[in-house]
């Protein structure tokens, strides 16, 4: 058998695939196309089933056999290298989509369920004075779901002193990972992730250790998150968190507090909401306040004032200038026969006149008007009501006053009757 040789004359051919590559790629370019040929051979090769090539006395010792429950061998020398070709071109796919990202997989790809694990041991009998699953767990396991949210891995905590004596107990076997020393154990399948929860975790533990002010504050925060769940956070830490309403400081309560009640920081302002103040001093009040009550007080104050005007007797003004004629007509025509009489609206109320001329007298006035539906009282002749004298004083009145006044539009009155012998 003739030894194998990089000078042979034999060549490896395959189809659609150049060997020549053109002088303007890039460096990236070339890495893309190198990947895109290692992951198509290793397709072919898993397709066609050829997961061994090599010489039968250059392959490696094959290791211990591992058999299943049903006595069949699970780590033959083909499922080793289908799980190694498996895995090679799980590698170069990551990579590919690293440099493309618009890169499609081929169809028969599965990414593989392993899962990577790694744990981190924490130092609770070394340092039994602080409770590390506490700080690592939180308030109802929040913090925990915060890290696994953040980092994308599975974190749990596990091993001796996790779980509390009586609870979670298994009838089918004990626990994984009971019998070990209290560690958390985190598990994905992209190493990145798994290196960055351990990373958090470790920089719990170390302040935890090293930093008791930062592990004041995480618990601090742990606990007032613990009272809002439990809905036992009072008023006042609401609106000053943990600080004191009396000093200002952060690190005590105000019920805490050792300085002397300090009562101005106590008054609050009705005006801008502040402490410190009260609304008389306030240098910045709110927004219209002040226009809104002045303008209380003047709709209060001209309320008073109409109050008071309504009970007196006010002289009636008039708003036109020109002279008016009073004239006191003590007669009204009487309605006549054939024509409706039009009583839309109601007659207007009886005004008391004066006239300027001394020779007039005054008479109380007319009954209303009867409603239109109501026939015209029966009387002997429309002359029957009338004031003769009356008439006529009217009439001389008109004709020696000047100023034109609306009874100028109505006919003259009759004459009166012919005295009757």
């Amino acid at each position: 058998m003739t030894k194998r040789s990089r000078w042979s004359e034999q060549k490896v051919f395959v189809p659609g695939m150049p060997t020549i590559l053109p002088q303007e790629m890039d460096e990236k370019q070339t890495q893309i196309y190198l990947l895109q040929i290692e992951i198509e051979d290793l397709t072919r090769r898993l397709r066609t089933n050829q997961y061994n090539n090599q010489d039968d006395r250059q392959r490696s010792p094959s290791p211990e056999p591992i058999y299943d429950s049903s006595g069949k061998r699970t780590n033959t020398r083909e499922v080793r290298k289908k799980h190694e070709l498996e895995q090679r071109r799980h590698e170069k796919i990551v990579k590919m989509l690293v440099h493309n990202p618009d890169y499609c997989p081929p169809a028969d790809y599965r990414p593989p369920n392993n899962r990577l694990y790694e744990k981190i041991w924490i130092p609770q009998d070394d340092r039994y004075d602080i409770n590390f699953v506490g700080l690592l767990i939180g308030p109802r396991g929040n913090t925990l779901k915060a890290l696994e949210n953040e980092t994308g891995a599975r974190i749990i905590i596990r091993g001796k002193g996790s779980v509390k004596e009586g609870k979670a107990i298994r009838r089918d076997g004990p626990m994984p990972g009971e019998t070990e020393p209290l560690h958390a154990f985190i598990t994905s399948t992209d190493p990145a992730i798994i290196k960055k929860a351990a990373d958090k975790i470790r920089s719990i533990l170390d302040d935890a250790i090293n930093r008791p002010e930062a592990n004041d504050s995480l618990r601090q925060s742990q606990l007032r998150e613990l009272a809002v769940l439990n809905g036992t956070l009072r008023y006042e830490d609401m609106l000053a968190a943990t600080r004191c309403s009396n000093c200002g400081s952060d690190q005590h309560k105000t019920y805490e507090c050792p300085e002397a009640p300090n009562m101005t920081a106590q008054i609050i302002c009705t005006l801008c909401g502040g402490g410190g103040h009260i609304a008389k001093d306030c240098l910045s009040p709110r927004t219209g306040y002040q226009s809104t009550c002045n303008k209380e007080l003047d709709d209060e104050y001209a309320a008073l004032l109409a109050e008071i005007n309504g009970s007196s007797s006010n002289p009636i003004k008039t708003t036109n200038n020109a002279p008016t004629n009073n004239l006191l007509l003590p007669f009204r025509l009487p309605p006549q026969q054939g024509h409706p009489r039009h009583t839309q609206t109601p007659p207007p109320p009886p005004r008391q006149y004066q006239h300027q001329h001394s020779g007039f007298f005054t008479s109380p006035p007319p009954p209303p008007l009867p409603p239109r539906h109501m026939p015209p009282p029966h009387s002997g002749g429309w002359t029957s009501n009338l004031n003769v004298a009356a008439a006529a004083a009217a009439a001389f009145a008109m004709t020696r006053s000047n100023t034109p006044t609306f009874f100028n539009i109505l006919p003259p009155p009759p004459p009166p009757p012919p005295p009757q012998a």
